[in-house]
């Protein structure tokens, strides 16, 4: 990705721990999650970000990092770039399942999502009373052994939309727009987690890191 700050080397932006961590990511042996890590900690703008935060984090006293030594805060930083190249694996509240897992995702809005988990919740049941009424003749046609078990998944499948609908009624529907809003939401809450405070920088770096980093596997 390109950016405006002064180049960074790894040597500089990274402490020693993060060169030995590093080891594997062995070319020939990457897995498409290290190769996203990669991408991510190797990016120039990630780099100026995290250099920041990683000084700031080592040199902070107070109670948010109390009792924790060096090691444990350099494997908070290493933590959160590990679960943030986890995302792109991830299928979001809200969005439309995927065929595969290097397909964009798609989202609905939260009106269509409503609208979309009772009518799962009324087809579900219905076919699976369709199932019943016609499984046996189906049967003389083509082997529908699993019919009993298929029944059994429909009705889980409406119970479950209505659990949905009902937790919907009382919390906010998955609100992400597009992929890009919800890798945002999803880094900040791994930032707290990981880095115990919302380092807004290495939010955005990360986020155009991974960004950047799908649309040239998907393009590849």
């Amino acid at each position: 990705m390109s950016s405006t700050h002064a180049p960074v080397r790894f040597s500089d932006a990274y402490p020693d721990e993060f060169a030995e961590w590093s080891d594997i990511f062995e070319q020939e042996n990457m897995t498409p999650q290290h190769q996203c890590m990669a991408a991510i900690i190797d990016d120039p703008a990630v780099m100026h970000a995290a250099k920041a935060v990683i000084g700031s984090i080592l040199a902070d006293e107070s109670e948010r990092w109390s009792g924790e030594d060096r090691l444990t805060r350099l494997d908070a930083v290493w933590q959160f770039f590990d679960r943030a190249s986890h995302l792109p694996e991830e299928q979001p509240a809200g969005s439309h399942l995927r065929r595969r897992n290097d397909e964009p995702l798609a989202f609905s809005s939260p009106d269509q999502l409503r609208q979309g988990i009772t009518s799962t919740a009324a087809k579900a049941l219905e076919l699976a009373a369709l199932l019943r009424q016609t499984a046996a003749a189906i049967g003389d046609v083509t082997t529908l052994d699993h019919a009993p078990a298929l029944v059994s998944q429909l009705e889980d499948l409406h119970d479950a939309a209505l659990m949905a609908a009902h937790t919907y009624l009382d919390h906010p529907l998955p609100g992400a727009g597009s992929w890009h809003q919800w890798l945002q939401s999803r880094l900040a809450v791994l930032s707290i987690y990981h880095l115990r405070e919302n380092h807004a920088a290495l939010i955005a770096a990360v986020q155009a890191a991974l960004i950047a980093h799908e649309k040239g596997r998907r393009a590849y």
